[in-house]
């Protein structure tokens, strides 16, 4: 398999509020939402609660050569204990 990226800097990185426009291109896209009982689009300040500072919440970007590839995060429920060891 071939990737354009063979040679890109890969890096990852807590998000950062300027990451907005690239996270909501990304969940805002239709392969992201197909077959998920998501809305089909999220709006900015949405997608602003979404990624801000939350305990219990880690959210994470991926860049390619400096532009954000990627989103994920983990949500963990400090304050419930029958879910506490699960994400």
């Amino acid at each position: 398999m071939t990737s354009a990226y063979t040679d890109a800097a890969i890096s990852i990185r807590h998000v950062q509020t300027s990451d907005l426009p690239a996270i909501a291109e990304i969940v805002n896209a239709h392969h992201v939402n197909v077959g998920t009982q998501r809305l089909p689009y999220h709006a900015d300040q949405e997608i602003a609660d979404r990624i801000a500072d939350a305990r219990g919440k880690y959210k994470l970007v991926a860049e390619i050569d400096g532009s954000v590839a990627g989103y994920g995060e983990l949500e963990t429920w400090l304050d419930r204990p029958r879910l506490r060891h699960g994400g």
